[in-house]
């Protein structure tokens, strides 16, 4: 029978936040939000058989060594422990619990030219307790009808609007590197934006986390340096900075578009009050 190995992490207690950080929420204020609750998957192989446009069938496999499964579990929970607290100002402390899958991921859904995995084909190893799912998966590995390696996903991660329902988000492990964790932070980005405008919890129109470039900070007006930063790199007001800069002012509600650049907008201390789909206030 395959097996499956649960992890839980604790949440860090305390993460120091540098750079800018206007409108920052009191340690109380701070401490009393709701805590997210974020649901890992981790599937170390992929077998799965498609046809492809031409009606061609292709039998495709993939694994994850033991490393490449210790940098998916690292990465994921420095996200969570580190970067999710410095980015939202202190307003959010998820907690995380990491599931290794040792059962192939045979189920995809189309996206685009290529497959993916999703809320209905992963639904059998999702917490219906977490506010957040993130699944991490092989899309690499050997087509034994081609004799090739073989990328089947299209994009990069990709995250699903789920309304008001947890949120559910894939990265492909190509995306993940030991010197950051930006695909974390956008696709976790796009989750709660979907969620709180679901929720009509957060400051309307919603950020727009692909247009960084016509986006500024609400306190100064100013604009966002637009490259990627990295831990052996880090370069302040930046795209993915976790002191300063653009994901940083979305996941703490000082964002706003060139057109109305003193219109606050993101994830401001009230909406991470709110709670997340299943944590909110009043729920254990």
């Amino acid at each position: 029978m395959p097996s499956i190995r649960s992890l839980v992490v604790p949440a860090a207690l305390l993460v120091s936040v540098a750079g800018l950080n206007v409108g920052a929420p009191s340690a109380r204020a701070a401490a009393s939000n709701p805590t997210w609750k974020i649901q890992v998957v981790v599937y170390k192989y992929t077998d799965f058989t498609y046809s492809d446009g031409g009606g061609g069938s292709h039998h495709l496999v993939g694994s994850m060594v033991p490393s490449d499964v210790s940098l998916a579990t690292s990465d994921v929970t420095t996200f969570a422990h580190s970067d999710i607290p410095a980015l939202s100002s202190g307003n959010q402390r998820p907690v995380v619990s990491v599931k290794l899958v040792d059962a192939p991921l045979t189920k995809f859904e189309h996206d685009g030219d290529g497959f993916t995995p999703s809320p209905v084909t992963t639904a059998a190893d999702l917490d219906p307790t977490a506010d957040s799912h993130i699944v991490l998966w092989e899309s690499v590995g050997w087509d034994f009808s081609t004799a090739t390696s073989k990328n089947i996903a299209h994009n990069g991660g990709l995250t699903w609007n789920q309304g008001r329902t947890s949120t559910f988000s894939a990265v492909p492990f190509f995306m993940l590197h030991p010197t950051d964790r930006n695909v974390f932070k956008h696709e976790w980005g796009h989750a709660i934006l979907y969620y709180y405008q679901a929720a009509g919890a957060s400051p309307q129109p919603t950020m727009d986390n692909h247009q960084p470039q016509m986006s500024v900070n609400c306190h100064t007006g100013r604009g966002y340096v637009l490259v990627d930063d990295t831990d052996t790199n880090p370069i302040p007001n930046s795209i993915y900075n976790d002191g300063s800069g653009f994901t940083h002012d979305y996941y703490s509600g000082i964002s706003a578009t060139s057109s109305q650049p003193t219109r606050c907008l993101g994830i401001t201390p009230a909406t991470w009050a709110t709670g997340g789909p299943v944590t909110k206030p009043g729920r254990k």
